[in-house]
């Protein structure tokens, strides 16, 4: 937890120069570096830390770790003390959803810009790639069984389940939806070829 006696006299004056203070009521908008998300950021004591939470801590109040800088303005580069309250995640959350700012269905932003959003091999944490799937789908479409299908590609069967039913890897799943025997049969003797079989 980040404390206001951990805070330099250096550290405080970087931060205000970051800052645009204008009237007691307007946002004081971070000038310096932003996250993806909005918030700013800076470094203090080797660690990144979220502008607006700073701003509470040197408007002399604590913030454990597990509570939230909230803002009322809803304005994430805001660090205007007087538009920040503490609260925890729920309260916070509770917060977003009665001021409608919650994104959920088709406001989140997998909806809203969908070209931002990294999907199949270009996610993160993806296990597969597009090939692979390809393969999924065509080995199911062969009557092979999805507890098989998990065990070649070392993924749960949850996975395969997932696939197959088009939960995940839409952008694959879409396209091979309408596949006739022809198609299935050509993709087999493209995979074998890929495999040297």
């Amino acid at each position: 937890m980040l404390l206001l006696k951990d805070i330099s006299w250096e550290a405080q004056k970087r931060f205000w120069n970051k800052v645009d203070v204008r009237g007691p009521e307007d946002c004081w908008l971070w000038k310096g570096t932003l996250v993806e998300a909005g918030y700013g950021k800076m470094n203090i004591l080797k660690k990144h830390q979220l502008t607006h939470r700073v701003s509470v801590i040197l408007s002399g109040r604590e913030l454990p770790g597990d509570l939230c800088a909230c803002h009322t303005c809803d304005v994430r580069a805001c660090c205007n003390p007087r538009h920040l309250f503490i609260g925890t995640r729920s309260e916070n959350l509770a917060d977003m959803t009665m001021k409608c700012r919650r994104a959920r269905g088709k406001t989140h932003r997998s909806f809203t810009s969908p070209e931002s959003t990294p999907r199949g091999e270009k996610h993160c944490g993806a296990k597969l790639n597009d090939n692979i799937v390809r393969e999924i789908i065509i080995l199911k479409k062969c009557d092979v069984m999805s507890k098989d299908i998990a065990v070649r590609f070392g993924v749960s069967t949850a996975t395969i389940s997932n696939i197959l039913n088009g939960n995940r890897w839409k952008h694959i799943t879409a396209i091979q939806e309408n596949y006739s025997a022809h198609d299935v049969k050509h993709e087999l003797a493209m995979m074998e070829v890929s495999h040297g079989r």
